[in-house]
């Protein structure tokens, strides 16, 4: 009887540790777009464990999210990264994991002064566009991209006084650069070899494109070139004179 029992009690436990390891895991991909609307959305443990999004990753039209960290473990966006309209976000820690991307916009986001959480961001192969974010002082966290695709776009974040974040980038097709009006050191841009656009408008006390005498040099017969509305507005072949600043 004792045997039997012994035997009827082993054969439970296996039972129960089977059930255990065929469990089903959660899961680290989401096949398709990941909105996100609330700090409750990232409070989500099933939004938590994510590792991969197979489509694009959109954080808008939040009121209580200050940051992202809850995305710790996401390593992957197959698509965009759309960060807008989001009135407490104040940096985008919870992205460190992020190596490459097609797209990222971050725009509208009034509370937003960093891109802290970005640091292992190096490439994306389509387009970079930080536009009117009211507060913005600070793309260091950017130190580490090299490459944009196709176009980087820069407008409208009035407390944005220099480019230091994009002191690894070595490539884009298209630059644009406007009505940023506190900016008035682009120095970072020192790197930039490859372009085919550069378009700088409108940034009131910005007066200094010395930074770009290499990348216009080295592309001289084919990019093209345009300022206007700056402090100073020099041309192609101002600069390539040294008349790079006033």
């Amino acid at each position: 009887m004792t045997k039997s029992l012994l035997l009827l009690a082993t054969i439970i436990t296996f039972l129960s540790c089977n059930t255990d390891d065929d469990a089903t895991p959660e899961s680290t991909f989401l096949d398709g777009d990941l909105e996100i609307r609330s700090q409750a959305d990232l409070d989500d443990p099933n939004i938590q464990n994510y590792k991969t999004i197979g489509g694009n990753l959109v954080v808008h039209y939040t009121e209580n999210v200050e940051n992202l960290s809850a995305l710790a473990h996401l390593e992957e966006v197959q698509g965009s990264i759309i960060i807008s309209y989001n009135d407490m976000l104040t940096s985008l820690e919870g992205l460190e994991r992020i190596a490459s991307l097609k797209n990222l916009q971050i725009s509208n986001n009034p509370e937003l002064i960093s891109l802290n959480g970005l640091e292992n961001l190096t490439e994306l192969s389509e387009a970079l566009n930080i536009n009117d974010n009211p507060t913005l002082n600070d793309l260091s966290g950017l130190l580490n991209l090299e490459t944009v695709g196709v176009q980087l776009s820069v407008m409208n974040n009035p407390a944005l006084g220099n480019l230091e974040g994009f002191n690894s980038l070595s490539k884009v097709q298209e630059l644009l650069l406007t009505n940023n009006n506190s900016l008035t050191d682009i120095s970072a841009l020192e790197g930039l070899s490859h372009s085919s656009e550069i378009k700088i408008y409108l940034n009131s006390n910005l007066s200094d494109f010395c930074a770009l005498d290499n990348c216009l040099a080295e592309n001289v017969e084919t990019i093209s070139f345009i300022t206007q509305g700056n402090a100073y507005n020099p041309t192609l072949q101002d600069i390539i004179d040294g008349n790079c600043t006033n």
